[in-house]
C-alpha cells in the first residue's frame, strides 16, 4: 500500500493546515491532526507606540498548536515560513522568520530595521491558517510641528536661558534636536543645535538686543516650522519715572514710582529698588531695598526739612540710572500740658518754626480741680514773648475738644472754661482791617518786638 502526503493551497502559496492520508483507489479519509490560531500579535520594538523615523521595528506573532507554520501578510504580498523549511524570508521592507517552535507554540517575527515613513497607516496580519488572523497598523510620527511658551530667563549678567513647550508631546521623542538661530541687533549671531526644549546661552554682551528663531527637527532631519521671532534686551534696567510724594507724618513720607520699560520687548525683570536719602548736608540718612514700586520712609530727623531721594532699580545684570526726587517737609509744632494743684498754674507750651506767619493748636486738654484755678496761655518765639492769662471757675475733671469759638479774653482775670484752641499769628497781621480777630485784641497787652508776634486764645468750651 503506498502513502501519499497531500497539502491545501492558500492564497496562491502552499500552506500545511493539516495532514491528510489518502488509500490508492479508495476514498480519501482525512484525520485532522491539529488547528493552530494566533494567540497574541504585538509590537514588541521600540517601547513607544509611536513609531520614529528610522527605528527598528519588531512584530511578534505567537502562534498555537503544531501546525508547525504561519503565514505573513502584508498589502497584496504574503508569505509562508514553514518549521520543515523555509522558515524566514522577505515581506516587503520586513525580514520574516520562525524564530521559536514546539509541540505548543510557534513563535515568528517580521523586523525592519529602517521604517520609512511610507509605512504610516500600513497593516500587517499574521494567520495561522485560512480564517484565524490577527492584524497590526502601524503608525509612523508625522513632520515636526512648531513649539511654542518661548520664555527667557536671566541668570546671570552674560547668561540666560531659552525654554519652550513642543506642541505635538504624543511625537517629541521622534525629534533628535532643536535648531536655535540666535541674532544680535539684527544680524546674524550664532547657530546651536538644542538636544532638549532648554538651551543656556552664555557671554552675553550688555546693551544688545538679541533674537531668537527655534526649529524643531526629527529623526531623519525633517525640520517643523520655525518659531516666532523672539526678541529680547539685555540690559540694566531703565531708571524709573513718575515720581511722587506725600508726607505723613514731621518725619514721615511715602514714595511711589513706575517702572520705564517697553512691555512688547522683554528686558532682565527688575529683582529691586535700592533707595537712599540724602540729607542738605549730602550724608545718607535712610538706606533701604524694596521690591514693591513705593516705600515709606520714617525716622527722619527733624532737624532738616529739605531731603534728596534717590531711586536705583536693579536686575541680574546690574545697577541702573539713578533718579532724584527733592522733597520738602513741614514740622507741626508740638505741644505739651501739665497739671499742677489749684494753687499753681497749669502750663502749655507750643514750640513753631520761625518764619510762619499763622499756626493754630486745633486741640489741647487741660484737667484741672474742682475748684477755680487759673489758665495762663504763654508763647515764645526767637524775638517775641506774649503771656496772657485767665481764670477758670469751676471746669469738668478733664476736658479736651477741637472746635473753634472765638474767646474775648487775654487779660488776666477774664475767664473762660475751658481753652482749646491757640493761635499764634505775625503781630503786623493784627492790625489788618480785615483780620477777623482784631476786635478780640483790643485789650490784649502785646509787647512788642521785631518781627512782633501775639497769641490769642480763640476756642471756648462749656
Amino acid at each position: 500500500m503506498d502513502h501519499y502526503q497531500c497539502h491545501v493551497a492558500f492564497r496562491g502559496e502552499i500552506m500545511a493546515t493539516g495532514i491528510y492520508w489518502c488509500l490508492v483507489l479508495t476514498e480519501c479519509l482525512s484525520l485532522v491532526v491539529s488547528m493552530s490560531s494566533v494567540v497574541q500579535f504585538t509590537q514588541t520594538a521600540p517601547a513607544y507606540s509611536i513609531i520614529c523615523p528610522g527605528d527598528r521595528l519588531v512584530l511578534t506573532c505567537v502562534v498555537s498548536g503544531t501546525g508547525g507554520a504561519v503565514t505573513w501578510q502584508g498589502g497584496s504580498t504574503e508569505k509562508l515560513l514553514l518549521t520543515s523549511g523555509p522558515s524566514n524570508g522577505t515581506l516587503g521592507s520586513f525580514f520574516v522568520n520562525i524564530n521559536e517552535s514546539n509541540s505548543t507554540a510557534l513563535i515568528s517575527t517580521a523586523i525592519d530595521n529602517n521604517v520609512s515613513v511610507t509605512l504610516d497607516g500600513a497593516n500587517i496580519v499574521c494567520l495561522a491558517d485560512g480564517t484565524n488572523a490577527k492584524q497590526f497598523t502601524i503608525d509612523v510620527a508625522n513632520a515636526p510641528g512648531p513649539v511654542s511658551n518661548v520664555s527667557v530667563n536671566a541668570i546671570n549678567k552674560s547668561t540666560m536661558l531659552i525654554s519652550w513647550t513642543y506642541q505635538n508631546d504624543t511625537e517629541e521623542h521622534c525629534l533628535t534636536g532643536y535648531v536655535i538661530n540666535i541674532s544680535a541687533n539684527n544680524m546674524l549671531y550664532e547657530s546651536f543645535i538644542a538636544p532638549s526644549n532648554e538651551y543656556y546661552i552664555s557671554s552675553l554682551i550688555i546693551g544688545t538686543n538679541y533674537s531668537f528663531i527655534i526649529i524643531p527637527i526629527d529623526t531623519i532631519g525633517r525640520e517643523g516650522p520655525p518659531s516666532p521671532l523672539i526678541q529680547y534686551i539685555w540690559n540694566v534696567p531703565a531708571q524709573v519715572v513718575n515720581i511722587s510724594w506725600d508726607q505723613i507724618s514731621n518725619d514721615s513720607i511715602t514714595i511711589w514710582w513706575n517702572i520705564n520699560e517697553d512691555s512688547t520687548t522683554p528686558v532682565p525683570p527688575i529683582q529691586y529698588y535700592i533707595i537712599n536719602v540724602y540729607s542738605t548736608s549730602n550724608n545718607i540718612i535712610f538706606n533701604s531695598n524694596t521690591t514693591n514700586t513705593n516705600i515709606t520712609i520714617t525716622g527722619l530727623p527733624l532737624t532738616d526739612t529739605s531731603y534728596t531721594v534717590t531711586i536705583i532699580p536693579v536686575n541680574v545684570i546690574g545697577y541702573g540710572p539713578s533718579a532724584t526726587v527733592n522733597v520738602n517737609v513741614a514740622i507741626a509744632p508740638t505741644m505739651t500740658s501739665s497739671y499742677v494743684p489749684s494753687s499753681s498754674l497749669v502750663t502749655l507750651i507750643k514750640d513753631i518754626s520761625t518764619g510762619a506767619s499763622s499756626l493754630l493748636i486745633t486741640s489741647m486738654s487741660i484737667s484741672v480741680p474742682t475748684t477755680t484755678g487759673t489758665l495762663t496761655i504763654s508763647g515764645t518765639g526767637g524775638v517775641s514773648v506774649v503771656t496772657s492769662s485767665a481764670m477758670i471757675p469751676r471746669p469738668s475733671t478733664s476736658t479736651s475738644g477741637s472746635s473753634v469759638v472765638s474767646v474775648v479774653s487775654g487779660a488776666v482775670g477774664t475767664y473762660c472754661s475751658l481753652c482749646d484752641g491757640i493761635r499764634i499769628v505775625n503781630r503786623s497781621s493784627l492790625f489788618n482791617p480785615n483780620f477777623p480777630y482784631r476786635e478780640l485784641i483790643n485789650n490784649l497787652p502785646i509787647k512788642r518786638y521785631t518781627p512782633p508776634m501775639a497769641f490769642i486764645s480763640e476756642n471756648r468750651f462749656t
